[in-house]
């Protein structure tokens, strides 16, 4: 954790999501991209670290594991 501190927030990301995931109690289906493990992705087009605005308009969007339509 102390390393992941030191590095941009890109680097800190995964430490963050399996970490919440343990506390949870989730650690067995969620915080890593793995088979079997639910799957909730947002694919921008963009850096959401310097154009938070990114998230605004979604390329792609899956919900447990499921593409869902961005225009809804």
């Amino acid at each position: 954790m102390r390393y992941a501190l030191r590095n941009s927030p890109r680097g800190l990301w995964p430490v963050l999501r399996a970490a919440s995931a343990q506390v949870c109690g989730l650690a067995t289906r969620k915080g890593r991209f793995r088979a079997g493990y639910d799957a909730d992705l947002l694919l921008v087009d963009g850096n959401p670290l310097s154009d938070i605005g990114a998230l605004t308009h979604p390329v792609a969007v899956m919900v447990r594991g499921q593409w869902v339509d961005v225009a809804l």
